[in-house]
């Protein structure tokens, strides 16, 4: 889907999916949006789909930070914030960027180097992708939070830490969820590069 408006025919090609009998999960790299808006907005888009089906990259990223015993800095939409909330940001040790257009003016960055470079050598960068650009509802092309996340690694010299596709240990997670093999498993995708390219990555079949 791109926005609120679904590819033409997605919503048949899943209810075929279903009919086969294959297990399907819905991998997103979508940060933009917390689980529940998402789970939502595709439910309003009359796709059938279990909230437990989705495994996104903010859902792997705050294990990750859980796992880890973090305290991050958020530069995240309001929505993401969401699944964030019982995390402690108290003095913070590191800093989780995700697609976050009103949090990436200079203060807010200026903030998040100073975190970096002050605290140098204990300090995470965390990118929950690092995706270069999107497509809009209007078709036209906007830029993604890679190229912030590049910004960051250039002035603080940490290289950043990427949770969602193409990396391989994202899909790997998909694929335990899914109780699969990656041999066993279709990538589907409309991102050649993260999607396509990260599956065949690991093992998988991409289209």
């Amino acid at each position: 889907h791109i926005g609120s408006k679904a590819v033409s025919g997605a919503q048949v090609a899943l209810k075929r999916l279903r009919e086969s009998g294959v297990k399907v999960a819905f991998v997103t790299n979508t940060t933009k949006d917390s689980k529940r808006a998402l789970y939502g907005k595709l439910k309003a888009m009359d796709f059938a789909i279990d909230k437990g089906e989705i495994w996104s990259s903010l859902e792997a990223a705050k294990t990750c930070i859980l796992e880890q015993k973090l305290r991050p800095m958020l530069l995240l939409s309001d929505s993401a914030l969401e699944d964030f909330k019982d995390i402690d940001t108290q003095d913070p040790n590191s800093v989780l960027v995700g697609l976050a257009p009103s949090k990436f003016d200079y203060a807010q960055l200026n903030s998040a180097f100073r975190l970096l470079m002050e605290k140098r050598g204990e300090a995470k960068l965390i990118a929950i992708h690092k995706g270069r650009y999107m497509q809009k509802s209007d078709g036209r092309l906007s830029l993604g939070p890679g190229g912030f996340v590049s910004a960051l690694e250039y002035a603080s010299g940490v290289e950043a830490t990427i949770i969602g596709k193409p990396e391989s240990s994202f899909f790997e997670k998909a694929l335990q969820r899914l109780d699969a093999k990656a041999e066993e498993a279709v990538m589907i995708g409309d991102d050649v590069r993260d999607d396509v390219g990260g599956a065949q990555g690991c093992g998988l079949n991409g289209i």
